[in-house]
């Protein structure tokens, strides 16, 4: 099974956000895969957000809704150099990065 990655938006988020767009961009991945990104209150999704081939950085804006207690998750098919994430707004206000993470951080099954 895939890792999934939990992120906990609520220190940048109000408890009427409903949904984020997200800039999410996968660097140099060594195998061909996909990123989907989803609420973590559901079961994972059968459709991605960001598709991508060997050593291809792709980038991909992505409007998720975030899950009743604040979290959005992420899970990938493969291993990158870099797997990115950027929260750009929200429902109602602008928001700054507020994380990025190495696939050291996101392990993932082949």
């Amino acid at each position: 099974d895939d890792e999934v990655l939990i992120l906990d938006l609520n220190p940048y988020i109000t408890d009427a956000t409903t949904s984020v767009v997200m800039n999410v961009t996968v660097t140099a991945p060594v195998a061909a895969g996909f990123v989907t990104v989803f609420p973590c209150d559901v079961d994972i999704p059968n459709a991605s957000n960001l598709n991508f081939t060997v050593r291809q950085d792709v980038p991909n804006l992505v409007t998720v809704p975030v899950a009743i207690d604040g979290t959005v998750c992420m899970v990938t098919t493969a291993v990158a150099a870099g797997l990115w994430y950027a929260v750009i707004s929200s429902q109602q206000k602008t928001l700054q990065t507020i994380g990025a993470l190495r696939e050291s951080q996101l392990p993932v099954a082949m």
